[in-house]
């Protein structure tokens, strides 16, 4: 886990199994894609409410 992050976005792990994040001040631009109905809006709900 990173804690240098002021407003952290944790993407998983990679194939090593280290932390992937972001942070939201330093990064504010987010792309999320896929297919109708995958859940894209509940993820972005979720990100903003937690």
């Amino acid at each position: 886990m990173n804690l240098k992050h002021n407003v952290p976005i944790y993407i998983g792990r990679n194939s090593r199994g280290k932390v992937i994040s972001y942070d939201m001040v330093e990064e504010p631009h987010l792309l999320i894609a896929g297919e109708t109905g995958s859940g894209k809006s509940v993820l972005l709900r979720s990100l903003l409410t937690t």
